[in-house]
């Protein structure tokens, strides 16, 4: 399984894509369900924060769940 995704890595950097890091994990675990959840959550917000955009309105305090 680590050769796969050492070549994935290979295949990545070969392209000029360096964001992800699939052979170190992430310190922060988060399971799928709480990627969705704030995930949605965040685009609510970023729907709300538009909208009072385009009507002119101040966005109250900081609106967003990105860290």
């Amino acid at each position: 399984m680590r050769h796969l995704r050492v070549e994935v890595m290979e295949m990545c950097e070969g392209a000029g894509l360096y964001q992800i890091d699939l052979l170190n994990g992430s310190k922060e675990r988060v399971s799928e369900a709480e990627y969705w959840v704030r995930r949605r959550g965040q685009l609510k917000l970023d729907h709300e924060n538009a909208a009072l955009t385009a009507t002119g309105q101040q966005q109250p305090g900081r609106r967003s769940l990105k860290p």
